[in-house]
Protein backbone atom coordinates (compact mmCIF):
# COMPACT_ATOMS: atom_id res chain seq x y z
CA UNK A 1 0.00 0.00 0.00
CA UNK A 2 1.00 3.91 -0.57
CA UNK A 3 2.32 2.87 -3.91
CA UNK A 4 -0.76 3.11 -5.69
CA UNK A 5 -2.25 6.40 -6.97
CA UNK A 6 -5.75 7.40 -7.64
CA UNK A 7 -5.86 9.33 -10.36
CA UNK A 8 -9.64 11.29 -11.28
CA UNK A 9 -8.74 14.43 -14.03
CA UNK A 10 -11.43 16.21 -15.17
CA UNK A 11 -10.78 17.78 -19.01
CA UNK A 12 -9.10 16.03 -21.86
CA UNK A 13 -6.86 19.01 -21.86
CA UNK A 14 -5.51 18.08 -18.30
CA UNK A 15 -5.30 14.48 -19.08
CA UNK A 16 -3.42 15.42 -22.07
CA UNK A 17 -1.39 17.56 -19.67
CA UNK A 18 -0.87 15.16 -17.40
CA UNK A 19 0.25 11.98 -19.71
CA UNK A 20 3.64 12.34 -19.04
CA UNK A 21 3.46 12.43 -15.49
CA UNK A 22 1.17 9.50 -15.84
CA UNK A 23 4.31 7.47 -17.68
CA UNK A 24 6.66 8.38 -14.88
CA UNK A 25 4.37 7.22 -12.17
CA UNK A 26 3.96 4.27 -13.82
CA UNK A 27 7.90 3.70 -14.30
CA UNK A 28 8.44 4.94 -10.83
CA UNK A 29 6.71 1.58 -9.94
CA UNK A 30 3.52 3.21 -9.18
CA UNK A 31 0.18 1.22 -9.52
CA UNK A 32 -2.03 3.53 -11.12
CA UNK A 33 -6.15 3.71 -10.63
CA UNK A 34 -8.34 5.99 -11.90
CA UNK A 35 -12.30 7.34 -12.60
CA UNK A 36 -13.85 5.85 -15.46
CA UNK A 37 -13.06 8.59 -17.80
CA UNK A 38 -9.54 9.20 -16.69
CA UNK A 39 -9.06 5.28 -16.96
CA UNK A 40 -10.50 5.29 -20.28
CA UNK A 41 -8.12 8.18 -21.29
CA UNK A 42 -4.84 6.69 -20.06
CA UNK A 43 -5.81 2.99 -21.05
CA UNK A 44 -5.94 4.31 -24.83
CA UNK A 45 -2.77 5.66 -24.65
CA UNK A 46 -1.18 2.77 -23.31
CA UNK A 47 -0.74 3.50 -19.87
CA UNK A 48 -1.92 0.18 -17.05
CA UNK A 49 -4.47 2.21 -14.75
CA UNK A 50 -6.91 0.06 -13.21
CA UNK A 51 -10.69 1.37 -13.50
CA UNK A 52 -12.38 2.58 -10.33
CA UNK A 53 -16.16 3.59 -9.48
CA UNK A 54 -15.58 7.06 -7.83
CA UNK A 55 -18.58 7.55 -4.50
CA UNK A 56 -21.64 8.80 -4.82
CA UNK A 57 -23.67 10.66 -2.78
CA UNK A 58 -26.39 7.44 -1.91
CA UNK A 59 -23.30 5.01 -1.85
CA UNK A 60 -20.21 3.95 -0.53
CA UNK A 61 -18.04 4.02 -3.99
CA UNK A 62 -15.39 1.59 -4.11
CA UNK A 63 -12.14 4.27 -3.20
CA UNK A 64 -13.98 5.59 0.28
CA UNK A 65 -13.55 1.91 1.74
CA UNK A 66 -10.04 2.02 0.03
CA UNK A 67 -9.07 5.91 1.18
CA UNK A 68 -10.23 4.28 4.53
CA UNK A 69 -8.45 1.29 4.94
CA UNK A 70 -4.49 3.21 3.66
CA UNK A 71 -4.65 1.39 -0.38
CA UNK A 72 -3.61 4.56 -1.86
CA UNK A 73 -0.62 6.85 -1.20
CA UNK A 74 -1.85 9.76 -3.20
CA UNK A 75 -4.79 10.97 -4.79
CA UNK A 76 -4.79 13.47 -7.68
CA UNK A 77 -8.34 14.97 -8.18
CA UNK A 78 -8.49 17.53 -10.81
CA UNK A 79 -11.97 19.11 -11.06
CA UNK A 80 -13.37 19.79 -14.05
CA UNK A 81 -14.88 23.51 -14.28
CA UNK A 82 -18.75 22.97 -14.33
CA UNK A 83 -20.62 25.08 -16.72
CA UNK A 84 -23.94 24.66 -14.50
CA UNK A 85 -25.34 25.27 -11.03
CA UNK A 86 -26.31 22.84 -8.92
CA UNK A 87 -27.99 22.89 -6.04
CA UNK A 88 -25.89 23.15 -2.67
CA UNK A 89 -27.15 19.62 -1.28
CA UNK A 90 -25.79 18.46 -4.19
CA UNK A 91 -22.07 16.59 -4.24
CA UNK A 92 -20.00 15.64 -7.06
CA UNK A 93 -17.54 12.04 -7.21
CA UNK A 94 -15.16 14.50 -7.01
CA UNK A 95 -15.90 16.63 -4.18
CA UNK A 96 -16.78 13.25 -2.20
CA UNK A 97 -13.47 11.60 -3.24
CA UNK A 98 -11.35 14.82 -2.28
CA UNK A 99 -13.57 14.76 0.57
CA UNK A 100 -12.75 11.22 2.37
CA UNK A 101 -8.89 11.97 1.05
CA UNK A 102 -8.45 14.88 3.17
CA UNK A 103 -10.47 12.93 6.12
CA UNK A 104 -8.35 10.00 6.00
CA UNK A 105 -5.31 11.60 5.97
CA UNK A 106 -4.53 10.83 1.88
CA UNK A 107 -2.19 13.72 0.04
CA UNK A 108 -4.22 15.51 -1.95
CA UNK A 109 -3.40 17.00 -5.53
CA UNK A 110 -6.05 19.52 -7.42
CA UNK A 111 -4.45 21.73 -9.55
CA UNK A 112 -2.63 19.93 -12.44
CA UNK A 113 0.05 22.36 -12.35
CA UNK A 114 1.18 21.19 -9.04
CA UNK A 115 0.88 17.79 -10.45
Amino acid sequence: TGQSVLLSIGTYRAKTDFLTAAKLLVEMGFKLFGSKGTADFYQENSIPIVHMDLPTDSEQGVDQDSLKEGQFGLVINIPAKSRFRRPASYNTQGYLTRTMAVKHSVPLITDIKCA
